[in-house]
Order: C-alpha cells, then sequence, then structure tokens
C-alpha cells in the first residue's frame, strides 16, 4: 500500500498538484506516523521527487531559470529561520500556520481569472 499511496503523490508532484500534502495526509492518517515525523518524510519525498521532475521540466524549457535563481537562496533562508524558531512554538501553532498557508493558496487559486492562468503559462 505505501509504494501504490509513494506512487500516486509522485504522480501528483510531477504535475505539480501537491502530491507531498496528500502524502502528509496518508502518512498521519492512514500510515501512523506522528506529525512530525509524517512532516519530515514528506521532506525527503519531495526533495527527490521535485528533483525529478523539475530536471525534466527543465529540460522541456518549462521553468524560469532566472526566478529560480532568485528563489532558492530566499526559501531556503525562510526555511532555515523557521525550522529555528518552530522548536519554540507548539505544534498547535505550527499546525494552524500550515493550514492557513494552504488556505490562501487554495483561495488564491480559486480566485484566479481563466485569463491570468493562460497567461501565466506563456510567460514561462
Amino acid at each position: 500500500m505505501v509504494l501504490l499511496i509513494a506512487f500516486l503523490c509522485g504522480l501528483l508532484s510531477g504535475f505539480g498538484v501537491g502530491g507531498g500534502n496528500l502524502l502528509l495526509l496518508w502518512l498521519t492518517g492512514s500510515g501512523g506516523l506522528d506529525a512530525e515525523t509524517a512532516r519530515r518524510t514528506v521532506l525527503l519525498f519531495f526533495l527527490c521527487t521535485g528533483a525529478a521532475a523539475g530536471f525534466l521540466h527543465g529540460r522541456g524549457g518549462l521553468i524560469r531559470w532566472k526566478t529560480v535563481i532568485c528563489a532558492v537562496p530566499v526559501g531556503c533562508a525562510a526555511a532555515f529561520l523557521l525550522l529555528r524558531v518552530s522548536g519554540a512554538w507548539s505544534e498547535g501553532i505550527l499546525q494552524g500556520l500550515y493550514t492557513g498557508f494552504l488556505l490562501i493558496a487554495g483561495i488564491r487559486e480559486l480566485l484566479q481569472k481563466p485569463e491570468e492562468l493562460s497567461s501565466g503559462l506563456q510567460n514561462r
């Protein structure tokens, strides 16, 4: 069952649909892992599937490398900062922040107009 779920989440990650989030839900719900272990497991899963998808999308000319070069150092610095301060926060606060982030991202996607979506694809 784990292999099937990993395969399906890997497919979704390759499409950029958030397979890591689904894997996190499965690991904590049916997989029997605590939230902290599941998050760390998903991080490693995402690194591997993201690298594979990034390589293939890069070969297809679908990545804006200038954006990647600017965004990666900032994202790594933010991840490091949050990792350092998150030890002082309860798991409830962290889960609330993560849930809020997912809600904002989902609402933004739902409210985005079709022409904004197609122009974003053309700007790659």
